[in-house]
């Protein structure tokens, strides 16, 4: 063997041996595959994935100021009519900057903490309400999109993905068609994952069933935490609707 293609030979092996998602921009990496390596409450493996109720959190030890998340769903029914729903609200995929998973106490904390949520239910056109603020309910903004291409078929598998830009813009996507794109004009500080449900007062809130999440990713560039205030004091419901 030459020297030539032995080092060849030795490149090819050590790229080989590299993990998948090994790119300095990839936080997480979770394909829910019989285990995770988030906090696990309730749920099973099967399917492939992890099949909710009720949560699995994972902290991501940064706040990632501009970046990504997605998600593969199978066995989802978000049709209007679907046995799946069990609450009026289902946070079925969030991101949070504050550990307490719920946009009800990043309202009342000070400073006013950021987050973005998926809601299911039975009222939101057979797909899912879109949510995300930077400052708790002061100026969060909430669009309710219907499927792009006809109702969501529970034997497929979609990727729900949400990206975001250190200006304040984030967009939510399903299967590679963005649906919507809000602007908040200051950065936000993503840290805390929840799939299933996040950590909204129960009774309303609470987590569709059955669904099965697969291959949980997020990527992108830390930052420090906001700590600025909220950038006025008035408006935003506190439920929304």
């Amino acid at each position: 063997m030459t020297l030539r293609n032995a080092t060849a030979l030795f490149a090819l092996v050590f790229v080989a041996a590299l993990p998948i998602h090994a790119s300095a921009a990839d936080l997480l990496f979770d394909p829910l595959n019989g285990s995770t390596r988030g906090a696990q409450n309730g749920g099973s493996f099967e399917g492939g994935g992890w099949k909710a109720p009720t949560q699995i959190r994972w902290d991501l030890g940064t706040y990632v100021t501009e970046g990504g998340f997605s998600v593969e769903v199978t066995n989802w029914d978000p049709s209007e009519a679907s046995p799946q729903h069990r609450f009026d609200k289902q946070h079925i995929i969030n991101m949070y900057e504050a550990e307490s998973g719920s946009p009800h106490d990043s309202d009342t904390t000070t400073p006013k903490t950021g987050f973005w949520n998926v809601r299911t239910g039975a009222g939101y056109n057979g797909l899912f309400k879109f949510l995300s603020s930077t400052a708790g309910f002061v100026e969060r903004q909430e669009t309710r999109n219907a499927p792009p291409a006809g109702p969501i078929d529970p034997a497929q598998t979609y990727e729900i993905k949400v990206e975001w830009t250190a200006a304040g813009r984030i967009t939510v996507f399903l299967n590679g068609q963005a649906l919507v794109t809000h602007d908040h004009g200051r950065a936000f500080a993503f840290r805390h994952v929840f799939i299933g449900t996040d950590n909204a007062p129960g009774g309303t809130y609470g987590p569709q069933h059955a669904v099965i999440d697969k291959n949980v990713k997020v990527w992108g560039a830390a930052g420090p935490a906001q700590a600025a205030g909220p950038p006025d004091a008035g408006g935003g419901e506190a439920a929304g609707s």
